[in-house]
């Protein structure tokens, strides 16, 4: 009773909190005074962004888990920047995507050009290695009703298909608790 009691709490607490968050938040991005256009930017605009060395994955889905983007004709408002802390944010993002893919010992390199004060290009270079699938998955031994409940979760595993290692981890946990 007492633990669904502070289950219960805990939501409307952490609601509650989101929303004042999602409050201030607006409020500091509505009063904080914005720069004028091509004064105090300092970081150069992305002008291309080039994908080498991936074979599974085209660029374009590449780019999608990317958070830099190209500047575009339509961007002239706000420009897309280039942030050395995004790139690294991308590299992350990028083998992250590539791991959930079953290729677990995939290597992503950035690198950015910059060709003047105001533009850069942003390379990326990917070795893919092996992709890793999943063939079979059981669990033997112990009682009947663990095995039953085990089963359930290994279920979830799709077989003959890429490994996702954050789907092996949940169904362990599972598994464990």
């Amino acid at each position: 009773m007492r633990s669904s009691l502070n289950r219960i709490l805990y939501k409307k607490l952490k609601i509650k909190d989101f929303v004042s968050s999602v409050i201030l938040f607006l409020l500091v991005c509505i009063i904080l005074p914005k720069p004028a256009i091509g004064v105090g930017n300092s970081a150069p605009v992305v002008r291309d962004i080039v994908i080498r060395g991936n074979e599974y994955f085209p660029a374009d889905k590449i780019k999608d888990q990317m958070s830099i983007k190209i500047n575009r004709w339509y961007n002239f408002l706000k420009k897309r920047r280039f942030y050395g802390w995004k790139l690294r944010q991308d590299q992350d993002a990028i083998e992250f995507f590539y791991n959930n893919h079953g290729f677990l010992d995939a290597q992503v390199q950035t690198t950015q050009i910059v060709q003047d004060k105001n533009n850069a290009i942003v390379f990326v270079d990917i070795l893919e290695g092996v992709q890793t699938k999943l063939i079979s998955a059981a669990v033997k031994g112990g009682k009947k009703e663990f095995e039953k409940k085990t089963g359930k979760f290994i279920r979830e595993l799709k077989l003959d298909s890429p490994l996702n290692p954050a789907k092996l981890e949940e169904v362990a946990f599972h598994i464990k608790t």
